[in-house]
């Protein structure tokens, strides 16, 4: 399957597998926060954030930042853990859902600030 340029703050379907424990596995969505010009590279991986729609007591978490549901395609209300960081190979990438606006994408800089 050829996978599309991605860019940064793209809402991807990514599969995780295989689950570790207390690490976020499954196919689930993700945020895409490698920059741009990695993301046109011919690299076979991309730096992601996985989100969680266990939403309850985790978006205090300064790491954590909240996705209502709609937003970049987002089904249900989401948390992106920015903790969870990682790189993912390419080919793992099930599709594009839709893409967060600035002012999200500057929340989840500050967050991975924190977290890093």
């Amino acid at each position: 399957m050829e996978i599309p340029v991605l860019t940064r703050g793209d809402l991807v379907y990514a599969n995780l597998n295989p689950p570790e424990p207390a690490i976020q596995s499954a196919i689930r969505p993700c945020v895409i926060v490698s920059n741009n010009a990695h993301n046109a590279s011919r690299h076979p991986g991309v730096i992601v954030c996985p989100l969680t729609d266990a939403v309850k007591g985790v978006k205090e978490f300064p790491g954590h930042i909240f996705i209502p549901s709609g937003m970049g395609g987002c089904k249900k209300d989401s948390v992106i853990m920015a903790e969870q960081i990682r790189l993912i190979r390419r080919n793992r990438i099930i599709e594009i859902t839709g893409k967060l606006p600035d002012y999200k994408i500057k929340e989840l800089d500050e967050a991975l600030k924190f977290v890093l």
